[in-house]
């Protein structure tokens, strides 16, 4: 990313990032038009000539330097960089329960801001399921994309559709999987563990906000999860979902 301004640049999901970063080269001065981006750029972040702005999508992100708007949505701007997204390492699968609405929102918003890898919603015996969450994935692409604005976490994750624990279980990467219960063990030698064997793929899962069922949770045994608390006191699913992933992604080596 370039880094020779210490002004704040603002980032922007574009889905034609890499088609015009596949199209041009660096100082070139381009028009895009587009009435969403012409708008954010004018009416929401009400951006000056001159200034710097990031499109990107989940291959690669553009630096311009702001040119000039017309009134016909066109936005002219010049390119300062192009470049590859960075891909958080290891990669982290998260199975997160089907929570209430506003939580699973605010969940999904946090394990794109903290660099989850890719997210699978999960169907339990206890999860909420007021709302189906596969007829509204464009809703929730939103979500991620402004998470990812905001964190600058261009390689944000894929998020699946949501399935059955039972059906996910059987379709998981090889590799550490652990499940986050007030009566697993200690996790820090089971951080310490995972990052000296340099594991490429984990997988991370938190219980929805009644638990599991005990049959799930033998389940999570059969299939190689190990039982991990994360504090001394019972969290919350989002919270847990949060911290977590925070854990790992703050201490395993890249």
């Amino acid at each position: 990313m370039h880094k020779d301004h210490s002004k704040h640049q603002f980032a922007l999901f574009f889905a034609r990032a890499s088609e015009l970063a596949s199209l041009h080269s660096k100082d070139d001065v381009i028009t895009i038009d587009d009435s969403q981006l012409f708008h954010r750029i004018c009416n929401v972040l009400r951006l000056s000539p001159n200034e710097l702005y990031i499109i990107f999508d989940k291959k690669q992100h553009i630096v311009f330097q702001l040119v000039s708007t017309s009134k016909k949505n066109i936005v002219t701007s010049k390119i300062i960089s192009i470049e590859p997204n960075q891909i958080s390492k290891p990669h982290i699968t998260f199975l997160l329960p089907l929570l209430k609405r506003d939580a699973f929102k605010e969940t999904l918003y946090s394990l794109t801001e903290i660099g989850a890898s890719e997210i699978i919603p999960i169907i339990t015996g206890k999860t909420h399921r007021s709302e189906n969450i596969n007829r509204s994935p464009e809703r929730l692409e939103r979500i991620i994309h402004a998470a990812a604005e905001q964190s600058k976490n261009f390689s944000f994750p894929v998020l699946h559709k949501s399935t059955l624990l039972k059906d996910t279980l059987s379709e998981l990467h090889s590799g550490p999987r652990l499940f986050f219960d007030p009566d697993g063990k200690n996790i820090l030698p089971v951080v310490t563990e995972i990052n000296n064997t340099k594991a490429s793929h984990i997988t991370l899962m938190v219980g929805p906000e009644a638990d599991l069922l005990p049959e799930e949770k033998q389940q999570l045994h059969e299939n190689g999860f190990t039982f991990c608390k994360l504090t001394q006191t019972v969290l919350r699913a989002q919270q847990a979902a949060v911290v977590s992933l925070g854990i790992f992604r703050s201490i395993l080596k890249q």
